[in-house]
């Protein structure tokens, strides 16, 4: 009896030992990975990834886009989502929202009209969607990627189009440089006129049409201004007053001959070119008024 029991604690014992090695082994060697926990966030996450194509309109569509980097963020700053893992589920997060971004965009575009609500959001996504990046601080979307090239696309229809109203925005206050810088301001209203895109624009398009009209308005107003100021110029000797004189006749000249073919339309220059003869005819008499004539030679004072 005694010896059944000394062999049953020994087997207690060695049962004992063992289980306690082979746990070790288990937890402690071998402990358990949170690879298939890990793999059920990423599943949670493709399945919020997946719900974007189904959003519809801007502002669930950034709703969705925002819920996903969330989520992401969130499992990734706690341990949930491997490196690997976590810049995979961006990818595919941009591959799928970028798409449906840009196709928005386009519709926006297609309309007659175009809000200014729309057009910020439009910088502020783009602006946010290249600053999401990798583990490694890279962009997700690097410029030459399909999806960098869609968001260029947006870029530059909004760079154009920026442009297009700077061009504008002075409207009948714009300023006249030269003929040359007329013509070529001119040109590039019609480029934006004829734009793919901005032609749908119908408030623009109207502004782009009026610029020949504005810049022959301020051409005009400023041969006026030119043939006004001869009424100063009293004071100059008489060299320097026909220098101005006919300076300013070319300016007309220059108008009469070519504003037509650069504007559209012109306007007729008979009244400035009787104004200048009026000023001319007003600046010898009163040179003479003040002059006599001692043995033949004119004194004037």
């Amino acid at each position: 009896m005694r010896g059944f029991l000394k062999v049953t604690l020994v087997l207690v014992a060695i049962a004992l030992v063992t289980g306690s090695m082979l746990f070790y082994a288990k937890t402690r060697l071998d402990p358990p990975r949170p690879v298939a926990e890990s793999h059920v966030h990423a599943d949670h996450v493709r399945k919020s990834i997946e719900s974007i194509a189904q959003a519809y309109g801007p502002d669930k569509l950034r709703a969705k886009l925002f819920a996903c980097r969330h989520l992401i963020g969130f499992l990734d700053d706690n341990g949930l989502l491997s490196t690997e893992e976590s810049d995979t589920l961006k990818y595919q997060m941009l591959d799928k929202y970028i798409p449906a971004f840009s196709d928005w965009c386009l519709r926006c575009f297609q309309a007659p009209t175009w809000y200014s609500d729309d057009l910020r959001q439009m910088r502020r996504d783009i602006k946010s969607i290249r600053n999401i990046r990798r583990s490694d601080k890279s962009r997700i979307a690097p410029e030459g990627s399909p999806q960098s090239e869609r968001l260029d696309t947006i870029a530059a229809v909004l760079n154009r189009y920026d442009a297009a109203r700077g061009m504008v925005s002075k409207g009948g206050d714009m300023k006249f440089e030269s003929l040359n810088d007329s013509e070529k301001r001119i040109n590039r209203a019609k480029a934006y006129r004829h734009d793919f895109y901005l032609k749908n624009n119908v408030s623009l398009v109207n502004s782009l049409d009026s610029v020949p009209y504005w810049l022959e308005k301020a051409h005009y107003t400023q041969l006026v201004k030119w043939v006004d100021n001869m009424a100063n110029c009293t004071y100059m000797e008489e060299d320097e007053y026909d220098e101005q004189h006919n300076r300013v006749l070319a300016r007309i000249d220059n108008y009469e001959e070519n504003a037509y073919a650069v504007y559209g339309h012109s306007h007729n220059v008979r009244s400035l070119r009787t104004q200048m003869e009026r000023f001319r005819d007003d600046y010898i008499a009163k040179k003479s008024s003040f002059s006599i004539s001692i043995g033949g030679v004119d004194f004037r004072f």
